[in-house]
C-alpha cells in the first residue's frame, strides 16, 4: 500500500506481525498468536464528502469503527502554561489556529496513536510537537479557542510526534466540535480488518468513481524525512508544511476579518515579511522575503533553459485571504509562500495543463504543485522545503 498524506487526518497504518516457529511442535500447544490489529483507511478531499458516502462506508464488512474528520479555523483566545504567552492584538482581531475533530474509538482499534486516542476521550486536546513548541504547551497546560458558536478551553493531554499524517495544529475529540461550530466532514478514517483492507478500499473507490475524494493507507516514516522528496519516477510527493511548521519557519500573525473570504492582517507582520521583488518572467510580485531566493532561482534556470515562454503574465503571490474553496482554512498565499502561474489557463478543480518541464523546475527548487492534488490546483506552487545544495 503506498502511503500518502491527509492535511486533516490523524491515524497511522497499524503493521502486521510476523509469526515464525518451528514446523513441528510437540507437547501442549502454545497460545495462537492475537490477530493484527485493524489497519486504518482513510477517505479525504479538499472538499465535503458525500453523505451518501458517509452513511455506506462504516456498514461495509470488515469495518470494525470509524470517525469523521471535521477541520475548521478557530481563534485563540488564550493560554496558560509556564512558558506561555501571546501577545496584544486588537480588539476583534483572530489568532487562527488549525484544527481537526475526530473520534477516538478507531484510534483504539488501531493502536499506534494510544496517545492520542487517550487523550481525546479524556476530553483533553493533542498538539503536534512544532505546535507545542509554537505555543511553549505541554501537557497539563491549557488552551482556549473561540468558534462561531461559543468558547472553551481544553486541557493538553498529548503532544504528538511530527509525521506526514497531521497537518493541523489542534486536535480535539468530535463531541466538542458541534459546540464551537466545526462544520461538515471533509475526510473519515475507518478501522479495517486486515484481511478486509482491500476490499472495503476497492468498494469505496468504486462509489467514489465520479467524485474528487481519495482513498488512502498510512506508512510510519516520519514528515521531515519525506517532505519534498522525489519518488523513483520523479513526481514530487505532494505532502505539504504543517501550519504550525509555516508559523514556525514564516512567522506567526493575527488577522480582522473583511469581505468574503478577504482578510486584514497584522501590518507589523506585512511590513517584516512581505516584499514587492520582480524576479525574472514573473513580472512585479508581492512574496514572503524568505522566498524569493527559491522563486528567483526557479526562473533564472527556465530563463537559462531557453523555457522562458512557458511562464504567462499575471503571476501572483502574496494574498490575504482564506482558502479556495475551504473558506474555513487560511491560504498559504496569506503567508506568501505560494505563487500562481499560468492561472488563466490552469483554474482550480480543472486538469491542469502546465508544461511538466515548468512543473519539474518548480519542484527541484522547492515548491509542490497542486497539478497532482485529488481536486487539482495547476496554478498552485507552494513551498515545502529549501532546494538540495
Amino acid at each position: 500500500m503506498r502511503a500518502r498524506t491527509l492535511l486533516a487526518s490523524t491515524l497511522l497504518l497499524a503493521s502486521c506481525t510476523r509469526v515464525g516457529g518451528d514446523p513441528v511442535v510437540r507437547g501442549p500447544l502454545s497460545p495462537s498468536p492475537p490477530p493484527p490489529a485493524p489497519a486504518a483507511l482513510a477517505v479525504w478531499s479538499s472538499l465535503d464528502l458525500p453523505q451518501a458516502l458517509l452513511d455506506e462506508a462504516p456498514n461495509l464488512p470488515g469495518v470494525v469503527a470509524w470517525t469523521p474528520v471535521v477541520t475548521g479555523t478557530f481563534d485563540l483566545r488564550a493560554v496558560s502554561g509556564a512558558g506561555a504567552h501571546l501577545r496584544a492584538r486588537p480588539r476583534g482581531a483572530i489568532l487562527p489556529v488549525s484544527v481537526a475533530a475526530i473520534d477516538p474509538a478507531p484510534l483504539a482499534r488501531t493502536g499506534e496513536m494510544a496517545a492520542l486516542g487517550a487523550a481525546l476521550a479524556r476530553n483533553r486536546a493533542a498538539l503536534t510537537s512544532s505546535s507545542a513548541r509554537l505555543r511553549q504547551l505541554a501537557p497539563g497546560d491549557a488552551l482556549w479557542l473561540a468558534g462561531e458558536k461559543g468558547a472553551r478551553g481544553f486541557r493538553v493531554g498529548a503532544i504528538l510526534p511530527e509525521s506526514n499524517l497531521i497537518s493541523e495544529e489542534v486536535i480535539l475529540p468530535l463531541r466538542a466540535a458541534g459546540s464551537l461550530g466545526l462544520g461538515r466532514p471533509r475526510a473519515m478514517v475507518l478501522a479495517v480488518e486486515v484481511r478486509a483492507w482491500e476490499a472495503v478500499a476497492a468498494a469505496i473507490r468504486a462509489r467514489l468513481a465520479a467524485s474528487t475524494a481519495r482513498v488512502d493507507g498510512y506508512d510510519l516514516e516520519p514528515f521531515p524525512a519525506r517532505v519534498g522528496t522525489l519518488d523513483a519516477v520523479g513526481k514530487q510527493l505532494s505532502y505539504l508544511l504543517p501550519a504550525a511548521r509555516v508559523k514556525l519557519d514564516f512567522g506567526e500573525f493575527w488577522f480582522l476579518r473583511g469581505r468574503g473570504r478577504r482578510v486584514r492582517i497584522d501590518p507589523a507582520w506585512v511590513a517584516r515579511n512581505i516584499v514587492q521583488v520582480s524576479p525574472p518572467l514573473l513580472g512585479t510580485i508581492k512574496c514572503h522575503r524568505d522566498v524569493v531566493p527559491q522563486l528567483t532561482g526557479a526562473m533564472r534556470e527556465l530563463s537559462a533553459a531557453g523555457l522562458g515562454d512557458l511562464v504567462g503574465p499575471g503571476a501572483s503571490c502574496w494574498s490575504a485571504r482564506m482558502q479556495y474553496p475551504n473558506s474555513g482554512a487560511l491560504s498559504r498565499h496569506a503567508f506568501g509562500i505560494a505563487v500562481d502561474i499560468n492561472s488563466s489557463r490552469n483554474r482550480y478543480g480543472r486538469p491542469p495543463v502546465q508544461d511538466r518541464r515548468l512543473v519539474r523546475v518548480m519542484e527541484r527548487w522547492g515548491f509542490a504543485w497542486g497539478g497532482r492534488w485529488t481536486v487539482p490546483d495547476g496554478m498552485h506552487f507552494e513551498f515545502v522545503r529549501r532546494p538540495a545544495r
